[in-house]
């Protein structure tokens, strides 16, 4: 019988005959530095012709010990295991980070993962990487727990961008900043929105400029303003240049209450609402703001068109 490519607990792939190398990690956005992670244990299975699995969690785990604050996620469950798996690892485990996995104590850790997983033979971890209640475990700790037991830990360390090691939390906050090209250097691929396209109010068919709008509300969001992007037709993978503002469009009258990304292309297309999307962010060109009026939005829209075709070498 053929198990899950996706799955929401270890034991679930209890029954694997093959060796497991294990990644652990939340690994939001997917960048640079978990990619090093993953590959360590994708390099030892392919070395022994077993499995490589990761192990995450779809909730950030600050959402269960400080709710009150929990982080916001770069990427949505679903958008981190489609990653995830065109890495290539063969099984991803998205575990509930909830009470009971919180109260594991870091000694007893290293067993309930060989309980869960009788096959394990190795774990792949970043080098900030904590574990059991209170996160009490370290990497250092988990090296010597696993050793006693038999499986080998590797210790990876992080992927330095500028003179820093590239995170999760650095990558927010350059999101937030409208700093993309940094966003885009440290997730090693174009940082992206998808969805599908909704039917609009027409208003920027009667500024002359027509948009595709993608109602698109991530957690950790983009800095209010417009982009250089690319919209790619999922079903027919057909990519198209365009400029696009991400905000809450503060100069009409009454601006909207949740964000949208209404995407201009510099061509005319077939798209039309129901359809599904990908738009990745190239550049960023200026934050949203309120204008005086419609002709000064309008000129604005005009001049931000021609930037985004020089940033896109068009």
């Amino acid at each position: 019988m053929s198990l899950p490519k996706v799955c929401h607990a270890l034991a679930d792939l209890g029954s694997l005959n093959l060796p497991v190398h294990l990644a652990i990690g939340m690994f939001d956005g997917v960048h640079k530095g978990h990619a090093r992670v993953l590959a360590s244990s994708m390099d030892s299975a392919r070395e022994d012709e077993s499995m490589a699995v990761v192990l995450s969690f779809p909730n950030h785990p600050s959402r269960l010990l400080r709710p009150e604050s929990p982080i916001p996620l770069l990427m949505s469950p679903e958008a981190k295991t489609s990653a995830l798996l065109a890495i290539g690892l063969d099984h991803v485990v998205l575990q509930p980070f909830d009470i009971p996995f919180s109260q594991i104590e870091a000694s007893a850790f290293v067993t309930h993962l060989q309980n869960d997983l009788p096959v394990l033979e190795s774990v792949s971890v970043g080098g900030d990487f904590h574990f059991g209640r209170g996160r009490e475990g370290d990497s250092d700790a988990l090296v010597a727990l696993a050793s006693e037991l038999g499986v080998e830990v590797h210790v990876v360390p992080p992927v330095r961008y500028l003179d820093e090691p590239i995170s999760s939390s650095r990558i927010r906050e350059s999101l937030a900043q409208g700093e993309i090209t940094l966003v885009n250097d440290m997730l090693g691929r174009r940082y992206e929105a998808s969805g599908t396209i909704q039917s609009g109010d027409g208003r920027g068919e009667e500024l002359g400029f027509p948009t595709l709008n993608l109602p698109w509300n991530p957690e950790a969001k983009p800095c209010f303003g417009v982009y250089a992007v690319e919209l790619t037709h999922a079903r027919s993978e057909s990519s198209f240049p365009g400029v696009a503002n991400y905000g809450v469009r503060p100069t009409f009258d009454q601006a909207e209450e949740s964000p949208l990304l209404e995407t201009h292309l510099f061509d005319r297309t077939q798209l039309k609402p129901g359809d599904f999307i990908r738009v990745s962010f190239v550049s960023f060109l200026r934050e949203e703001h309120k204008f005086d009026s419609v002709e000064e939005l309008k000129k604005q829209i005009a001049q931000d068109k021609e930037t985004a075709r020089l940033d896109l070498s068009l």
